[in-house]
């Protein structure tokens, strides 16, 4: 062991370096002959306590930092200075206190830290007159840590390495233990048992050296029972194996309900399983969107579809056009393929689920996002006269419906194409829901798409020729207004 050497050398060559340390000495102070006025500026290395640790050892030092006071100040200051006096008393504390304001921070962060001599912080306390020759200076007091050498280099030559892959098995009334012998030089094996796996383990048995198997016989039903196992040898023992556990049945179990949304699924026998099968509303088979949790709560994930709706057009006129194959989703145009949240397949309805559509509003079911709850909605009217682009843009937010009085706006295009009919004739909008024209009559109407080619016009429903087109946003056209609603909203 050599650190106290290393580090009290240390700090010799950082105090001697300094330019206001004439001397350093290390022990009492009554060993040095501080009447002999060479020795000066002296600095008195002092060892106290010591605290080891695993890895480090922290020393406690005190620095006796000290010069004689001169009755000549270095500068001719007025004899009548009463604060600085008439001798260096304050030189001599100033430059003791740059000696050990260098040598902390050196030991803090400079090459001193670098070299594992380190510490955090240090004090210092004046003094004057405390010995011979008119003395002055500073107490220094720190803690120095470093590497504990004799620690750090001691190892244990021969490793017991922990057996692994310990297992449990229920083997009628007994509970069999087998786990992976990874060790050369143990003499056994101790096996540990407990019914908390965190505390409480006992040694329930002992075999031989290279044995890789136990039985726990007096093991009792209705416990669960944590295992593991330590190899052991003359000089030591080994780390813990894995903890395995395991359980005994004092008899049949219970019968079990399997329960979905609240509901009761099944009754599952003691012993048994039963099989459950997750269907959509048309019979398709959702085992590709459901997954059971550890803690057996099945989960269904919902997603929309993609595919675009049909046209609405039924009538063929060649054999592979929209009329002969009819592609897309909903059942026709008006029907959905799936309940909508009212519980029937209207594809479109007022805000209450029914087609009477009292406030003027139109809910279209194939746009329900059932990830968002969010669906669009519709004036069955137009809104106000003909106008302009910018004022149709205006009159639309400014619309107000039932109990819906913000959120209004005008449609872009990819939200009125859906609703376009293919299927009627002498005008796309021509078509009834409920036994009613769905739409109130308009040759145009804007939407809020600016045409990119040119963008002094913009999009615009011509109803009468199934098109979308561009105008010029002075022009004047109907105006219809769209909304998103929520499920909330429609108190669903």
């Amino acid at each position: 062991m050599r650190q106290f050497y290393e580090t009290t050398q240390t700090l010799k060559d950082a105090l001697i370096a300094d330019e206001f340390v004439n001397t350093v000495t290390l022990g009492d102070t009554n060993d040095v002959d501080l009447a002999k006025q060479s020795i000066y500026p002296l600095a008195h290395i002092i060892p106290s306590d010591v605290t080891i640790e695993n890895a480090t050892m922290v020393m406690s030092f005190q620095i006796v930092l000290m010069d004689i006071v001169s009755d000549s100040p270095t500068d001719l200051r007025d004899v009548e200075d009463t604060f600085h006096g008439q001798d260096d008393l304050q030189d001599v504390w100033n430059t003791q206190l740059q000696v050990a304001n260098r040598l902390v921070s050196r030991l803090r962060r400079g090459d001193l830290f670098s070299d594992l001599v380190q510490t955090d912080v240090g004090s210092c306390a004046p003094f004057k007159d405390e010995y011979e020759n008119a003395l002055a200076g500073w107490v220094l007091t720190f803690d120095i840590t470093v590497p504990n050498k004799d620690m750090c280099i001691t190892t244990n030559p021969v490793s017991l390495p922990a057996p692994s892959g310990l297992t449990a098995t229920v083997i009628g009334s007994d509970i069999a233990l087998t786990w992976v012998d990874n060790s050369t030089t143990e003499d056994g094996f101790y096996v540990y048992r407990s019914t908390n796996p965190l505390t409480g383990y006992s040694l329930i048995d002992t075999v031989v050296a290279d044995t890789t198997t136990a039985t726990d016989t007096s093991a009792t039903t209705d416990t669960f029972y944590f295992y593991r196992v330590k190899a052991y040898n003359s000089e030591r023992t080994s780390e813990f194996s894995n903890i395995a556990t395991q359980y005994i049945s004092s008899g049949a179990c219970d019968d079990a309900t399997a329960t979905f949304g609240g509901s009761e699924l099944a009754q599952i026998a003691s012993g048994g399983t039963q099989a459950i099968t997750v269907l959509d509303q048309n019979g398709n088979d959702l085992a590709d969107y459901t997954s059971v949790s550890a803690a057996n709560t099945l989960t269904v994930n919902v997603y929309n579809t993609a595919n675009p709706i049909k046209t609405g057009q039924t009538t063929s006129y060649a054999t592979g056009d929209d009329g002969d194959l009819e592609e897309g989703r909903l059942t026709n145009f008006t029907t959905l393929d799936f309940n909508n949240p009212f519980g029937n397949t209207n594809r479109f309805t007022d805000e209450l689920g029914t087609l009477v559509f009292a406030n003027g509003i139109v809910i279209d079911w194939s746009s329900w996002n059932q990830n968002t709850g969010e669906v669009l909605g519709y004036t069955k009217a137009l809104v106000g006269s003909t106008q302009n682009w910018a004022n149709a843009l205006t009159a639309a937010v400014a619309h107000s419906a039932g109990s819906f009085s913000s959120g209004w706006r005008l449609g872009n295009v990819n939200e009125w194409l859906p609703v376009m009919n293919y299927g009627v004739g002498s005008n796309c909008f021509n078509y009834e829901v409920g036994g009613s024209q769905l739409f109130s009559p308009a040759n145009t109407f804007w939407t809020s798409t600016t045409y990119p080619g040119s963008t002094s016009n913009a999009m615009y429903v011509r109803t009468i020729s199934w098109r979308i087109d561009s105008i010029s946003k002075g022009s004047v056209a109907s105006v219809r207004a769209v909304r998103t609603f929520t499920l909330t909203e429609l108190g669903l």
